[in-house]
């Protein structure tokens, strides 16, 4: 183990998502959310973390669904969700299931506003989902957002540099090579 003396974890903890999307929820003043989260270890954590967070925030679950990550058709779950008329719906998951989940609720005509974790933070995201994605909120490092860096400073240079050798490279920047990147520039600055 001695050559092994470090471990780093970018990317966020579902907690810590958790945190953003219940402060985004309070300060819109959301009494009731619907929840829909992979049925693996990685929705798990999500659903706990945003139902602890929630209840601390005195929002109510007033539906909560899983799916698995193959599933192609969430007809039901979301139908579940829709029927208990909650003010926002919280999706938990990763592409493609995050893509599937929020058409079907525009499909199913859910009026609210819909938040999704990092998870679902990639290109794909919005290349799968195409319209359906106006409106959802996501939490995710600014970089994804590549077309709003601010390169008058150091580090936004830096971000807009790494984002133009990426797409070079890869034709199309995904969003988890941000950890990726930071991951490798913490070891290359030790």
């Amino acid at each position: 183990m001695a050559q092994r003396r470090y471990v780093f974890k970018i990317a966020p903890n579902p907690g810590q998502d958790a945190t953003v999307i219940v402060d985004e929820l309070k300060r819109r003043e959301v009494g009731t959310i619907g929840l829909l989260h992979v049925d693996n270890v990685y929705g798990q954590e999500g659903q706990k973390s945003v139902a602890d967070e929630a209840a601390k925030a005195g929002i109510k679950v007033a539906a909560d669904e899983q799916f698995g990550q193959a599933d192609t058709n969430m007809a039901v779950q979301v139908s579940k969700i829709v029927a208990a008329k909650p003010d926002a719906v919280v999706v938990w998951a990763v592409m493609p299931a995050a893509g599937i989940i929020v058409k079907a609720l525009k499909d199913a005509k859910y009026p609210g506003p819909i938040y999704l974790d990092a998870g679902a933070g990639a290109e794909l995201f919005v290349k799968g989902t195409g319209e359906a994605a106006e409106g959802t909120n996501m939490v995710f490092p600014r970089i994804l957002a590549t077309g709003e860096i601010d390169t008058t400073t150091p580090t936004g240079a830096a971000q807009k540099k790494w984002v133009d050798a990426y797409q070079a490279a890869y034709g199309q920047y995904s969003g988890f090579a941000s950890f990726a990147g930071d991951a490798l520039q913490v070891i290359v600055d030790r």
